[in-house]
């Protein structure tokens, strides 16, 4: 049952980062204007830092993704009996705090963004054309193949056969 419910939420939230990405991408464009303002201001700091957290973030999903859901399928597949939970703990439970730490650091600087690089460095406001409605759809296209070809590879790795010795670790 472990093992379904962790199927299905890794599909809800690779589809959340996906949404976070691409308005994430869009907010960063509406406040930062051009490189030069992300570089000479204040707010750099912070949303840098951001930006870097939540990359742990997807980092860690991809670890799930890629390692630790292939990983119990195989030891059931293997013919393993013991509950996906036991089988995950060893590993998912840091996996999760970490991803928490993480997760409160983003809402902590959510928090502190405050203005814009636009306003700081005296520009103008965002003015949206058909260019950066290209880029946000090459944005989400990208997106949306990159998740893609991870819930492919995931499936690949599941299905390859453990190795004898992982599978007498794991039941040690």
């Amino acid at each position: 049952m472990w093992a379904i419910l962790w199927a299905r939420f890794s599909a809800v939230a690779m589809a959340s980062v996906a949404g976070l990405t691409v308005s994430g991408a869009w907010l960063a464009w509406m406040h930062v204007g051009t490189f030069g303002q992300l570089v000479t201001t204040t707010y750099r700091l912070l949303l840098l830092t951001k930006v870097t957290l939540f990359a742990g973030l997807v980092g860690f999903g991809a670890f799930n993704q890629l390692l630790l859901m292939p990983r119990i399928t195989r030891l059931r597949r293997a013919g393993h009996t013991e509950p996906a939970l036991r089988l995950a703990v060893g590993h998912f439970g840091r996996v999760v705090a970490i991803e928490a730490s993480l997760a409160t650091g983003v809402l902590l600087i959510v928090g502190l963004l405050s203005g814009s690089a636009r306003k700081q460095a005296g520009g103008g406001a965002a003015e949206v054309g058909l260019q950066v409605l290209g880029w946000g759809g090459l944005l989400l296209l990208g997106v949306a193949v990159s998740f893609a070809v991870t819930a492919r590879l995931s499936r690949s790795i599941a299905s390859r056969p453990l190795p004898v010795a992982e599978v007498r670790a794991a039941e040690a």
